[in-house]
């Protein structure tokens, strides 16, 4: 009877933080387009929590796409880079308990004209 309560007490303690996790915790996501509507994979994002400094990164992939789950509750700040473009930062971006929210890059940040004489414009819009 111990034996199986040794095995059972961990099992249930485990499936208690998983479940509270799931509820503790939310994301952020978007994509990248240009002027066109055409996508840009490989913007580099960034996530700052605010108050605990804690960092994350990930590239934008093939179909302009990036997420960061699994994000503590609190207050976040979002950059994204690519080259050629200016810097987008979004500060003050507040992140509940089971949210999602959606960080599109919509508005125009800054537009390049590449040596083959194409001009490319990356847009950053917050849609929730």
């Amino acid at each position: 009877m111990l034996k199986r309560f040794g095995i059972l007490l961990p099992s249930l303690l485990w499936a208690t933080y998983a479940y509270s996790q799931a509820f503790d915790t939310g994301q952020v996501s978007g994509s990248a387009r240009d002027a066109s509507g055409s996508v840009i994979p490989g913007v580099s994002v960034t996530i700052r929590n605010e108050a605990q400094g804690q960092e994350r990164q990930t590239l934008t992939n093939e179909q302009g796409y990036y997420v960061f789950p699994n994000l503590t509750v609190g207050r976040y700040t979002v950059t994204g880079e690519l080259a050629g473009f200016k810097k987008f930062v979004k500060t003050g971006i507040q992140l509940s308990a089971a949210s999602s929210i959606r960080l599109d890059f919509s508005r125009v940040m800054h537009c390049a004209t590449p040596e083959a004489g194409k001009r490319t414009c990356l847009f950053i819009e917050i849609s929730r």
